[in-house]
This record gives structure tokens, C-alpha cells and sequence, in this order.
């Protein structure tokens, strides 16, 4: 019964992707990949507050792009838009300094 986005999405969390950014990236709901990782037996991790420093929020959304992820569904994974992800990917490849 498993099918492969189940796969993946076992894989990204592992990797450490947050439910949200597997949510944007396969376009699946938050509860279906919630529920995904249950099932898959998959430990979940505590949610965390949206940190305040966009630095990491940079780090995410260069990891994504380079994972093949479009821009929107990055958007959509960070809760942003499109124009953000831009400056975000803008900022992690000059090494941070926005």
C-alpha cells in the first residue's frame, strides 16, 4: 500500500525536511504526509516555532532547489512567497549577508 511520495517523504524527513516542506515539495496535504510517517513508523519530531532569523529559511530553500523543487512549492514549504524564496536563494548564495 505504500506508494513511492510515501517513500520519499519518509526519506526527506529522515533526511531533515520538516512535514510542511515535504508538504510543499510533493504536494501533499500536511495530514497525508503526517499520517505517512506514522504509518512508515517514521519517530516525529517536535514542532518547532518559526524561527525569526531568515537565515535558515535561506539554507532550506537553496537545499530544496538543489533537490529539483520549484520555486512555488519552496514558497508553499516555507509559508512565503515566491518573491521571498528569491531573495532567500539570493542570500544563501552570497554566503548569507541579505
Amino acid at each position: 500500500m505504500t506508494v513511492e511520495w510515501q517513500k520519499r517523504a519518509a526519506v526527506m524527513y529522515r533526511a531533515g525536511f520538516t512535514v510542511r516542506e515535504i508538504e510543499g515539495a510533493l504536494g501533499v496535504s500536511f495530514g497525508r504526509v503526517r499520517r505517512a510517517l506514522i504509518a512508515a513508523g517514521v519517530p516525529l519530531r517536535p514542532r518547532a516555532r518559526r524561527p525569526q532569523d531568515r537565515s535558515a529559511d535561506a539554507g532550506r530553500a537553496a537545499q530544496l532547489r538543489a533537490a529539483g523543487v520549484s520555486v512555488r512549492a519552496v514558497a508553499s514549504a516555507l509559508g512565503v512567497s515566491e518573491a521571498v524564496v528569491r531573495r532567500l536563494l539570493a542570500q544563501a548564495s552570497s554566503g548569507g549577508a541579505a
